[in-house]
């Protein structure tokens, strides 16, 4: 008797050549976690918005969530001809 597999054996299940390795990751390039490996959108995506994260400042951006230039808020009077300018 011969111990050899039969020739028309099933493959095993855990050995399927064409299963591809899935890698859980965001796949759109222009996203700041971007994930080149990833065979499977898994995870959401974030992009950068570049902008003043500082709410007292005068260009303060609440959708921001990237450190940008910020300009101080200046107070007092703006006009050059006056005693307290």
């Amino acid at each position: 008797m011969s111990s050899d597999p039969s020739p028309n054996a099933s493959p095993s299940p855990n050995r399927s050549p064409s299963l591809k390795q899935v890698i859980y990751g965001c796949m759109e390039t222009g996203a700041s976690n971007y994930r080149a490996a990833a065979t499977l959108q898994g995870a959401s995506c974030t992009y950068l918005y570049p902008g003043c994260l500082a709410s007292a400042a005068f260009n303060y951006d609440p959708t921001a969530n990237q450190a940008g230039l910020c300009v101080p808020v200046r107070r007092g009077c703006m006009t050059q001809g006056a005693l307290n300018f």
